[in-house]
């Protein structure tokens, strides 16, 4: 898959499998957002990025091409985290590498369709981890309960993949 394929992947697969309820405890939040979430990038400046930002509620995180700090994204809070997740998959890419399929409950795909119908054209940050994994361009105006996220590198796909899957088995 060419990289603007990988990165256009994110406008998602088109699934209406999303009977389940990923919606969990609000206090397992912070944790469940500190292993995935999606944030909505709310501004986006020039480098050098601030430590933090002077809004509440906001995270600022460096953009990173060819290793270098290329925008500084403003975010704001998470509209899905691991806590929406009904299933994970893990899978090949054609040209190499792993990505990992999400299928979001009811509440997650419910918050994510809302967020895409009214932000086409606004970009949407994947964070995994706390790291800015991508942050894509929304293009559709419903992902239908599923993302995919392609180009981690393998252990870190791997990963992610186990750490969402033991939280579904302990729900």
């Amino acid at each position: 898959m060419n990289r603007p394929a990988v990165l256009m992947a994110l406008a998602l697969l088109v699934s209406g499998a999303c009977d389940g309820d990923g919606g969990g405890d609000e206090k397992a939040r912070p944790e469940a957002a500190a292993v995935f979430a999606l944030r909505p990038v709310i501004d986006e400046s020039a480098p050098p990025c601030p430590k933090e930002s002077a809004d509440e509620g906001v995270d600022v995180v460096a953009e990173r091409r060819d290793g270098k700090v290329s925008a500084c994204l403003s975010l704001g809070p998470a509209i899905v985290d691991a806590a929406d997740v009904r299933t994970a998959s893990l899978g090949d890419l054609e040209g190499g590498g792993k990505s990992v399929g999400i299928a979001l409950g009811k509440i997650g795909a419910t918050n994510l369709d809302a967020f895409a119908a009214r932000s086409q054209g606004k970009r949407l940050a994947i964070m995994v981890k706390g790291e800015l994994v991508r942050a894509p361009a929304v293009r559709s105006p419903t992902f239908a309960g599923r993302i995919e996220i392609p180009g981690l590198p393998d252990d870190e796909a791997t990963a992610l993949f186990e750490e969402l899957r033991a939280r579904q088995n302990q729900s």
